[in-house]
């Protein structure tokens, strides 16, 4: 009996393993299938710009939105062009309903990317939402002093990102002894709202 018991468990152990060795590739590979679905789905109108050079290639409307894209990339580097890119974001700032959702979508996606370097200045420790219960934040900016909770000491901007949906979360102010800055970047701290604390910065392992 307790042999039957030793090659059950042996089995079970073997198929745990296994187990846990597929779902990382299985779920990362539904996620990408997922992702590159719902890509096709947005970009269906462009199957209707018959070239004659990509319709044969299979799922050529990814390949044409990615040179339109790297045609958009140069554009934005061209002197003579930028003024024209410009336009159009400043007309589409201008439109009602739009112009709210497209401003923010527009700063977020740039306070996560390198190449804004403002937005958010660094990444910091605050106790949220309770004494004792420390949150990833961003560091914003300083409160100006006309809205200042206390007119005694300068107050600062947080943005406490939420899990796993960081383009929702909570804005506080708090003085500079209740928040410390800590050696992670944007990148490293996203990471590790996004995962849920699961994903630990390469160098901190």
């Amino acid at each position: 009996m307790n042999s039957i018991m030793y090659y059950l468990n042996s089995i079970k152990n073997i198929f745990i393993s296994g187990l846990i060795f597929i779902l990382p590739i299985a779920i990362t590979l539904a996620l990408f299938k997922f992702c590159f679905s719902l890509i096709k789905s947005w970009l269906g109108p462009f199957k209707y710009l018959k070239i004659p050079l990509l319709t044969s290639i299979p799922h050529y409307e990814v390949i044409l939105v990615l040179i339109l894209i790297f045609l958009l990339g140069i554009a934005s580097e061209v002197f003579i062009l930028r003024p024209l890119l410009h336009a159009i974001e400043h007309l589409l700032a201008r439109v009602p309903l739009i112009k709210g959702i497209y401003s923010g979508i527009k700063q977020l996606i740039n306070a996560f990317t390198s190449q804004d370097q403002l937005s958010f200045q660094s990444v910091v420790f605050a106790e949220f939402p309770r004494k004792g219960a420390f949150s990833i934040g961003f560091l914003t900016g300083q409160v100006a002093a006309e809205i200042c909770p206390d007119k005694t000491k300068p107050y600062f901007n947080i943005y406490i990102p939420n899990t796993p949906n960081p383009t929702t979360g909570h804005f506080i102010m708090l003085p500079e002894a209740e928040f410390f800055k800590v050696s992670l970047s944007r990148q490293e701290a996203m990471a590790l709202v996004l995962s849920g604390g699961i994903i630990q910065p390469h160098r901190y392992r």
